[in-house]
């Protein structure tokens, strides 16, 4: 358990059974998502620069983030690894999509040529049609690396990239080519491990084994209070919380103190995200003050605005003097007399 006064920190074991199966829905996502894109790029349907790679990323990665969530896996690192390299794959996996559509298109119109040129013997128009049929690559190859002097998958993208594509208006091809593949790439891989990695990193409850609930945002203070919020929520001054929330100092132009929770759906757990908010040149900026701080429960509740836990963590009974007091009869007898006549005798305090 993270002790009150520490930011959370994900503590999964390596459970190989759960990786595996994180690792088997992200091939498949990248398959799928690959196979999509691909159809997209070869449908009528104009594509878009950087979020078409985008989208293919948020797919592999969702499908990932669905795992690690059922499965509770908190290894965020090794997740967005394994999301990255999954996002990749799913690139690759569109390249390679195209270099076979041009392998089985380039075979079926040389099929045709050979089968219509008569100045090929027929033994070798035999030969030859059972070589397109049987290992079209080979042959295909062949054609690639005389044109690009590449052969296979890697002349492809050669000759695609000779091909070039419009962007509006304007036909690139070379340098810009490769850049651009590459920063589509590295754009899709990025969001494939950022979505699983985010899902592993949320606030978890060892004890109840639930994860915490999204944050929930509480309220908003003037920046500064910052310091002297936050040193009360790390040394459990719930007294002090609630005092800085119920009498802030006025709002100036240093902005503004966000505070959201945490909470475990099955106990008190509860986690604070601080985080600052100002406007700078008409563009507001939020810098985090500190994410998912472990609070304790009386804390929380003065920051909800209820009073109940603060004093029975803030004020201390003298000693002594508990057992001194009676405790008053919640039913007086001037007040509750004839319901003590009807049923029997008047209750006596402890």
């Amino acid at each position: 358990m993270v002790p009150i006064g520490q930011p959370y920190r994900p503590a999964g074991s390596l459970d190989v059974r759960s990786i595996l199966i994180t690792v088997i829905l992200g091939v498949t996502a990248a398959v799928i998502g690959a196979a999509v894109v691909w159809l997209w790029e070869r449908s009528p349907i104009p594509t878009f620069v950087v979020v078409t790679h985008c989208v293919q990323g948020m797919f592999v990665g969702g499908v990932m983030a669905f795992a690690v969530g059922r499965l509770r896996m908190r290894t965020p690192t090794l997740i967005a690894v394994v999301g990255f390299a999954c996002g990749l794959l799913s690139v690759f996996f569109v390249h390679y999509g195209h270099y076979v559509s041009m392998v089985t298109s380039a075979a079926s119109e040389l099929r045709v040529q050979v089968a219509q040129d008569p100045t090929i013997p027929e033994a070798r128009r035999k030969e030859m049609l059972d070589k397109l049929d049987t290992d079209p690559a080979s042959v295909v190859d062949k054609l690639l690396a005389m044109r690009t002097g590449h052969a296979g998958f890697i002349g492809s993208l050669f000759l695609r990239n000779e091909q070039g594509f419009t962007i509006k208006g304007q036909h690139h091809t070379g340098t810009f080519v490769w850049v651009l593949w590459g920063f589509e790439a590295l754009i899709a891989a990025l969001v494939a491990a950022s979505v699983p990695g985010a899902v592993a990193s949320r606030a978890y409850c060892e004890d109840c084994g639930y994860w915490c609930d999204k944050p929930t945002d509480l309220i908003t203070l003037p920046a500064a209070v910052s310091e002297d919020m936050l040193q009360a929520l790390r040394e459990d001054h719930p007294a002090r919380v609630a005092e800085l929330r119920s009498n802030p100092p006025p709002f100036d132009e240093s902005g503004f103190l966000d505070i959201a929770l945490h909470n475990c759906p099955g106990c008190d757990l509860c986690f604070a995200n601080v985080t600052r908010r100002f406007t700078k040149k008409k563009e507001t900026k939020f810098i985090p003050v500190v994410k998912m701080l472990r609070i304790s429960p009386e804390a929380a509740a003065a920051l909800r605005g209820t009073t109940d836990a603060v004093g029975a963590t803030d004020q201390v009974e003298p000693e002594g003097q508990e057992d001194d007091q009676p405790e008053a009869d919640p039913f007086p007898q001037e007040v509750a007399g004839d319901w003590h006549g009807e049923h029997g005798q008047p209750r006596t305090p402890a």
